[in-house]
């Protein structure tokens, strides 16, 4: 078991410089500055169980640095043809996170996964 967290660790904070060193090629500080809170709230968040406060507090640091980055490139990106899609999932990303917030307690999981699977698309879509 002490192996597999060691490795889940190493593979954690490879993806995450990989993921850093992607977003300086890109030559844009606040994509930098927003990823590298996202990553260090997750990896602080991996830490504490659901019922500890700092879970709840690095979760919501985490969801908002989701939300920030695609506000961001939503503002700053060239709008093309594609733009609207960009526009659209931001939109479904905003009323996730409200989703999220009414129904902490209910179907939290499931909100919680839609929400990482609409950045997973918008982040794929915009370094296609």
């Amino acid at each position: 078991m002490m192996i597999l967290n060691i490795l889940y660790c190493f593979f954690m904070i490879l993806m995450g410089i990989t993921t850093i060193l992607y977003e300086y090629k890109r030559n844009d500080i606040y994509s930098i500055i927003i990823i590298s809170i996202l990553l260090v709230s997750i990896y602080i968040l991996i830490y504490f169980t659901e019922d500890h406060i700092l879970h709840y507090i690095f979760a919501s640091i985490a969801f908002i640095s989701i939300l920030l980055f695609m506000i961001r490139h939503c503002c700053h990106s060239e709008c093309n043809q594609n733009c609207y899609i960009l526009y659209m999932l931001l939109f479904i990303q905003v009323l996730l996170l409200l989703f999220l917030i009414i129904n902490k307690d209910d179907a939290i999981f499931l909100y919680e996964t839609l929400y990482l699977l609409n950045f997973a698309i918008f982040y794929f879509y915009i370094h296609n």
